[in-house]
C-alpha cells in the first residue's frame, strides 16, 4: 500500500505499512556534479583535443601565416599574368569552359582573400582551390590552343604547384585560428 501525505512532499514510500519507512526522493546527480564530486576532469570533445591521430600536435593557424598565403595568391596570379604571352596558338579566342573555369577561379581567389584575412581556415581551403584551378588552366591553355607552350607555361605551373604545395601544408600542420591572433 503506497501512502502519499501532504506534509511529505518529497518522500515516497514502498510498500510500507506504517510511516516510519519513508525512503527520501532524491534526483540522481547530473554529470557536472558527479564529476566535480570525484574530482574527475571533464572529458574533451575528439574534435578540441590538439593530438591527431597520429600523435603530433596540430599548432593554430596564425594571422602571419594567413596573411602571409593571402599575398602569395595575388603574386602568382600576377606574375603568371605577366609572363604569358599574348595569344600565338592556332585557336586565339578562348572556348567559354575556359572561360569559367577563370572566372571560378578569381573568384576563388577573391574569397580565399578574404577569409585569410580574416584568419579563417576556410580561407586556405580556397587557396588549395584558387592553386588547383590555375593549374588547370595552365594545363589547358595549351590544350586549347591559345597558347603554344613555353617557357612561361613552365613558370606558372611552379608558381601555381607552389601555392598548392604550401595551402597543403599549412591544413596539414595548422588547426583552427587561435583567439589570440
Amino acid at each position: 500500500m503506497l501512502l502519499m501525505t501532504a506534509h511529505q512532499p518529497l518522500r515516497a514510500t514502498f510498500l510500507q505499512r506504517s510511516a516510519s519507512t519513508t525512503v527520501p526522493f532524491r534526483a540522481p546527480p547530473r554529470p557536472e556534479a558527479r564529476n566535480a564530486a570525484h574530482h574527475t576532469p571533464t572529458p574533451t570533445p575528439p574534435e578540441m583535443n590538439e593530438h591527431r591521430s597520429t600523435g603530433s600536435v596540430r599548432r593554430p593557424l596564425t594571422r602571419a601565416i594567413a596573411w602571409g598565403l593571402a599575398a602569395a595568391i595575388p603574386t602568382v596570379i600576377v606574375i603568371g599574368t605577366v609572363v604569358e604571352p599574348v595569344p600565338n596558338g592556332p585557336e586565339p579566342v578562348l572556348p567559354l569552359w575556359v572561360d569559367l573555369l577563370g572566372f571560378a577561379t578569381i573568384l576563388a581567389a577573391l574569397a580565399s582573400l578574404v577569409a585569410l584575412v580574416a584568419v579563417q581556415r576556410a580561407g586556405v581551403w580556397l587557396a588549395a582551390a584558387t592553386s588547383g584551378g590555375l593549374l588547370a588552366l595552365t594545363v589547358t591553355c595549351p590544350m586549347s590552343g591559345h597558347h603554344v607552350t613555353g617557357s612561361y607555361t613552365y613558370v606558372q605551373f611552379g608558381l601555381s604547384s607552389a601555392l598548392l604545395a604550401t595551402s597543403a601544408l599549412v591544413l596539414a600542420t595548422r588547426g583552427p585560428a587561435s583567439r589570440m591572433g
